[in-house]
């Protein structure tokens, strides 16, 4: 078995599954944007505040967005599809 697939596990800097498959972040907002320019260099995406506490990174290929109350993220576009495969 992959470890990196195994629930809780850290998958990239931080960034874990919970027992509902959902994507989770424990640090603070600065960090992960730091992670997301780290590994999404290329993809020319902004940060904003969609509204309430919701944090969004939107590029052409990614709507990141995490919710610091439950500290899930949730993907949607065209580079999805490859995170989720990588994983």
């Amino acid at each position: 078995m992959d470890s990196n697939k195994c629930k809780g596990n850290s998958l990239i800097h931080g960034i874990s599954i919970n027992n509902k498959g959902k994507f989770i972040w424990k640090d603070s907002f600065e960090e992960l944007k730091k992670v997301v320019e780290e590994f999404l260099p290329t993809t020319n995406g902004e940060w904003g505040c969609p509204g309430g506490d919701v944090k969004q990174y939107k590029s052409v290929d990614l709507d990141l967005r995490w919710h610091p109350s439950t500290r899930s993220i949730t993907l949607n576009g065209k580079l999805k599809e490859s995170i989720d495969a990588k994983n």
